[in-house]
């Protein structure tokens, strides 16, 4: 195996990695991974990497960009989704909570939702899919001698 394989196969164990990792916490809920509570962008992902896998085993690294940009885009448009709608339930609160006294404590919850770090897993698992992908085939051996052309 060399250089390039096993940056291919890293970097697909790190993307798959990740979908198991606590991707959003939140007070009440707790932290939630990205496989089992995004209907279906975590298997998406994942299904990614076991093809990126896959392709690297097959020796098509010039597919990595496909998989590795197609990580990306799920992982960042699940991203915009959930800070829009954090967002957008910030706004809604403090319209249907004016004036009551427990409307600081569910700001409180929501102020403390965040991204946790199975989304950073997953974005290195891209970078290093496309750093495989970019990663050139070794020049072959350094001790041969190329053969003696005829003049």
């Amino acid at each position: 195996m060399d250089r390039r394989h096993i940056v291919g196969l890293a970097g697909a164990a790190v993307l798959a990695l990740g979908t198991f990792l606590p991707a959003i916490s939140a007070p009440v809920i707790g932290t939630v991974n990205y496989l089992g509570n995004f209907q279906g962008d975590g298997v998406i992902v994942l299904v990614l990497a076991a093809i990126s896998a896959g392709l690297v085993l097959l020796g098509w690294f010039r597919w990595l960009w496909v998989t590795a940009i197609g990580a990306i885009a799920v992982l960042s448009i699940s991203i915009a989704v959930f800070l829009t709608r954090l967002s957008e339930a910030q706004a809604d609160l403090e319209q249907e909570l004016a004036g009551n006294p427990f409307a600081g404590l569910a700001e409180g919850f929501l102020a403390t939702t965040q991204i946790e770090v199975g989304f950073f897993v997953m974005y290195v698992g891209a970078i290093v899919l496309i750093a495989a992908a970019v990663i050139r085939r070794p020049a072959g051996n350094a001790s041969e001698v190329p053969p003696a052309q005829d003049e």
